[in-house]
């Protein structure tokens, strides 16, 4: 691992989750700094990771966000991507966004997560910003979208 750039931390109960670049996501053992396990997301980068209550959240490119349960690291699910690069057209409560298979995809950037409210905010790379509904994870809708923001966006 000693060649991994790494993008993002997140702790919780003595273990360090980690996220390389290059979509690898690493388990540190506090107490003996051991790698306790290592996995590849299988995407082409990777950016944030966060910890809820429940939940292993990784954001990584392409437009992929995925969910692991925290207790077992069993992958649960992946949210939809966000539109292609150049087509805009979210409206509230959508549940499902078409996807092509040449499609480009903004990158997820960064992830922040409320627990009280269930509700998980993306950024991308092309800075538009989501907010995600997760009460129901049969159902993930949208619950706003912010399209194309003009300026920067340093923190969410």
């Amino acid at each position: 691992m000693g060649d991994k750039a790494f993008m993002d931390i997140a702790y919780n109960n003595g273990q360090v989750f980690a996220i390389t670049y290059d979509g690898v996501l690493c388990i540190v053992n506090e107490s003996n700094r051991a790698l306790e396990k290592w996995m590849d997301l299988k995407v082409n980068s990777g950016f944030g990771v966060l910890v809820t209550e429940n939940y292993l959240v990784c954001g990584c490119g392409d437009g992929f966000i995925r969910f692991f349960k925290l207790t077992s690291m069993e992958h649960i699910f992946v949210l939809p991507k966000p539109p292609s690069l150049g087509s805009y057209n979210v409206e509230r409560g959508t549940t499902r966004l078409t996807t092509g298979p040449h499609e480009k995809y903004a990158d997820t950037i960064a992830i922040a997560f409320d627990d009280k409210n269930n509700k998980l905010a993306s950024l991308y790379s092309d800075r538009t910003l989501f907010v995600w509904d997760l009460k129901n994870t049969d159902k993930i809708v949208v619950h706003r979208s912010f399209l194309n923001h003009s300026g920067a966006i340093y923190d969410i």
